[in-house]
């Protein structure tokens, strides 16, 4: 009977949750609609579309195969991209949480990295790179590294020390020690760390594509901003943030598979 509560208590929690969602998309694109109209009669119906424009704006893109290229080719650079930051990013974070000297070393470089604007990198790789798809690639690897490294990093000084010293005391070997007490306590930092990256991924991207003004969807839309058409400036930002909606998902989904499998091996 108590898990029968408990069970229906959830599942109106996640419904109710679905109904809010609804409700403030709905609010949104009526203001927006509302917005748009005000927009148009004080000064110029360029400015800002209505929701029904950029729809129409998305439609109409959808049958043009330059629209699915674009998509495609700015997921080919920011998964790339993502995952060269993940395989550096993840070690050397760990590395850096368990070796005093090599935090000591590197933390100089680390904090450089963090604390230099994206503008900045930006202007380095178009002097750096000429192709537009090697610039987009570095610049989503450099935006996405320090958050996975100060993830796992931080994920290290949380770990549980007296199993660290219970694992030393009994000689556990390292790989045990890796499998069996690191990555377990480590995943939800590394995840949450991946989640953040996504995030940042289409972002970068974006930024990248946008400045070398040559293809992508960020290539979509400086070309766009040129012929002044804010309706496909919009379809095309929506487009970014479905790309951003499905990796949080996709990240979530992750993360319930993976912590289900270490808390029922």
């Amino acid at each position: 009977m108590k898990d029968f509560i408990i069970k229906n208590s959830e599942k109106n929690k996640v419904n109710n949750k679905g109904k809010f969602f609804w409700i403030s998309l709905f609010l949104f694109f009526v203001i927006w609609h509302i917005f748009s109209l005000w927009v148009a009669r004080q000064y110029h119906p360029m400015i800002l579309p209505s929701p029904y424009e950029v729809l129409q704006m998305m439609v109409e893109l959808c049958f043009q195969e330059v629209f699915w290229y674009s998509i495609l080719l700015t997921l080919y650079r920011g998964g790339v991209g993502f995952f060269l930051a993940f395989s550096i990013g993840v070690p050397f974070g760990f590395l850096m949480g368990i070796l005093p000297d090599v935090e000591a070393f590197f933390r100089p470089l680390l904090i450089t990295i963090q604390t230099t604007p994206t503008v900045s990198w930006l202007a380095l790789a178009l002097i750096w790179f000429g192709s537009p798809g090697t610039m987009t690639i570095f610049i989503t690897f450099i935006a996405v590294l320090p958050i996975l490294i100060i993830n796992v990093y931080q994920g290290i000084g949380q770990l549980d020390k007296s199993l660290l010293e219970m694992s030393t005391l009994f000689q556990v070997p390292k790989r045990k020690q890796l499998t069996s007490l690191y990555l377990p306590q480590l995943l939800p930092f590394i995840l949450a760390g991946s989640t953040a990256g996504i995030g940042m991924t289409w972002k970068a991207v974006a930024m990248a594509e946008l400045l070398s003004g040559r293809n992508g969807i960020g290539g979509r839309i400086a070309l766009a901003r040129v012929h002044l058409s804010t309706a496909e400036v919009l379809a095309w930002t929506i487009v970014l943030m479905i790309l951003g909606y499905g990796g949080e998902q996709l990240m979530k989904y992750i993360t319930k598979k993976v912590m289900g499998h270490w808390r029922d091996p």
